[in-house]
């Protein structure tokens, strides 16, 4: 009996490491999608999800906070695709050069066809 102890020990502490690492890893509860109204000579609405980045990059500290504030709404505007187009922004991946974790080429945002990913017509 006495041997029994420190193998239970053990045992629990690896169960303990198993459920910590595990929690550790679930996803996080992600934002509603944003939604930039149409201005000027937009296409037309703007729409953001966390949930479709998140599928390619599962880090957050990958755009927070290097390139945008964690706290909606305090990320510095205006949110123009002037500055995008200078690489600010969503313009800082969006390239067409940049490659994302899987070795997938990011979509640019300088390509007319990929306008529609983002922008919906009213």
């Amino acid at each position: 009996m006495k041997n029994a102890s420190p193998w239970l020990v053990m045992l629990l502490g690896l169960a303990l490491v198993g459920v910590s690492s595990s929690l550790a890893q679930q996803k996080p509860k992600m934002p509603a999608d944003f939604v930039f109204e149409q201005k000027g000579e937009s296409p037309g609405k703007a729409t953001f999800s966390h949930e479709k980045h998140y599928e390619q990059f599962p880090k957050c500290t990958e755009c927070h906070t290097k390139i945008f504030k964690m706290k909606r709404g305090t990320t510095e505007g205006p949110w123009t695709m002037a500055r995008m187009e200078k690489g600010e922004l969503c313009g800082t991946c969006h390239t067409g050069e940049k490659k994302g974790p899987k070795g997938q080429v990011i979509l640019s945002i300088k390509d007319k066809n990929n306008c529609t990913r983002c922008h919906i017509k009213a």
